[in-house]
């Protein structure tokens, strides 16, 4: 083949590989994203939640890789108790888009918020990993912890009881520009 068509099949190749990660042209059902909990259930440490159905999917595995798009907060109306309870969203793209929902003073949202603050911002154009953690064996209430990896190296902040899920929310909001994409709808 000459050094042309060598070229142009590179250049090709390039092409439909930058297309496979792509959303397709033309008419067509909107993917909407999966929302996944965070939650132990004695088995499982992700669920995601059928909204038509109405009903509970126990997620298996406890890693998911995919690229950091945002995060942001916003209060829920607890159905009982008509008070205000924050939460925390965390948006990954993998094979689809998961808008990961977790409490927001949790010990998941806190550890998740300082390993995400030990990356530089250019970490967010590769995949991360979140790895739930759990502290079995320990006398203590079990707890929720979320491991942020990167390159294959794991982000270790220390989280002391003082650190706070504002200041560390604040610090990744300033650092990584997410903003709340409902900001505009809510009242």
């Amino acid at each position: 083949m000459s050094e042309v068509g060598e070229k142009m099949l590179a250049e090709l190749k390039r092409i439909r590989e930058a297309l496979e990660g792509s959303q397709p042209l033309g008419f067509g059902k909107r993917q909407e994203p999966s929302y996944v909990f965070v939650k132990w259930d004695g088995k499982t440490v992700w669920y995601g939640r059928d909204k038509h159905e109405g009903v509970n999917r126990p997620i298996q595995e406890r890693d998911l890789t995919g690229y950091l798009v945002n995060v942001w907060r916003f209060d829920r109306v607890d159905a009982t108790t008509q008070e205000k309870v924050p939460r925390l969203n965390i948006q990954v793209r993998a094979d689809k888009d998961y808008i990961i929902q977790t409490g927001f003073t949790t010990n998941f949202s806190k550890t998740f918020l300082a390993g995400l603050n030990e990356l530089e911002p250019a970490a967010l154009k590769e995949p991360i990993t979140l790895v739930v953690e759990t502290n079995e064996g320990s006398k203590h209430r079990l707890t929720l912890f979320c491991r942020v990896e990167c390159r294959g190296e794991r982000m270790t902040p220390a989280v002391g009881k003082g650190r706070e899920p504002n200041e560390l929310f604040e610090q990744a909001v300033a650092r990584f520009g997410f903003t709340d994409p409902y900001a505009e709808e809510r009242p």
